[in-house]
């Protein structure tokens, strides 16, 4: 399935420019908004529902990373699409602005592979249904096919992340058209 983004996206991909001509709020956005700011407003105890792989949540990030996959002209050329994500977590960086850090199921023709990822919303205000500005962060690192993958690295790859976008296989910034 294809999403349609609304938003225009500004990529640190070598350079390049990615622009889409409307700035309508994305639907995959603004559930993803209604979620994180649940997550703000619960207990440590009850946060654990909306960050579970079943939950509408990951539903949703599994979307929404296909419809970046489907811009981004790196991973349009390699035929990336998301099959699922894994392992969320959530920090509030400040009043309005979240990252999401987990694992993605990347797949390409008939390969797959672990993807950690990072995804930053900035929003205006509390409780903001569109965010401002999203940064997105990915790198496939591990191919749960192979025969000596475990689970327990993929921990490992969240605890050593890159501390620097260059770093990261892709690093793009989305941002609306009348930012």
């Amino acid at each position: 399935m294809k999403v349609a983004f609304t938003r225009s996206v500004k990529a640190t991909l070598k350079g390049c420019v990615l622009e889409n001509p409307t700035s309508e709020t994305d639907p995959l956005e603004q559930r993803i908004a209604a979620e994180l700011w649940q997550w703000a407003f619960l207990d440590e105890a009850a946060r654990a529902a909306v960050i579970s792989p079943q939950s509408d949540l990951a539903g949703s990030l599994e979307y929404y990373l296909c419809g970046l996959f489907d811009i981004i002209p790196q991973t349009q050329a390699k035929g990336w699409w998301c099959d699922g994500v894994v392992d969320l977590e959530i920090a509030k960086l400040n009043r309005t602005t979240f990252r999401i850090i987990g694992g993605a199921y990347l797949m390409q023709s008939n390969s797959c592979w672990i993807a950690l990822f990072e995804l930053e919303f900035y929003f205006e205000m509390q409780r903001g249904v569109a965010p401002r500005q999203v940064i997105f962060r990915i790198r496939p690192d591990l191919n749960p096919n192979d025969s000596q993958f475990q689970w327990s690295r993929v921990e490992t790859l969240r605890a050593n992340r890159p501390p620097r976008d260059r770093d990261w296989a892709i690093a793009v910034t989305i941002t609306p058209d009348d930012a």
